[in-house]
């Protein structure tokens, strides 16, 4: 992922996701921080390609890196999972995944 920067004469905008407070960077977006996009970006992932980005640990990894970043700038995990509750679950659809490729897709399937 490219370094961001901010804009030489930007104003300080509101995260729409976030609500945190910063400035317009070089992904030339205005209404969301850059975390915030690059986790809206990772939920377009798992929305267009389904887990499997996830399986590898890659897509968490990251994901949880943008988390702990937006963390750090004071936002609350709460608020965060509530914006990406899709990510927030991932770990929760893998493991349904793994299943239902075990047992042949039958749910509650007896061993």
């Amino acid at each position: 992922m490219p370094k961001r920067y901010f804009q030489r004469g930007s104003g300080v905008f509101t995260c729409q996701c976030c609500g945190r407070r910063t400035r317009i960077t070089t992904q030339d977006v205005d209404h969301i921080c850059a975390e915030c996009y690059d986790l809206a970006g990772l939920e377009n992932t798992l929305s267009d390609e389904g887990p499997e980005y996830f399986i590898s640990g890659r897509g968490i990894q990251e994901r949880d890196r943008l988390i702990a970043e937006l963390i750090k700038h004071g936002v609350s995990r709460t608020i965060i999972e509530q914006q990406f509750s899709s990510l927030a679950k991932i770990e929760d659809t893998i493991v349904e995944l793994q299943f239902s490729r075990l047992t042949g897709g039958q749910k509650g399937a007896k061993h």
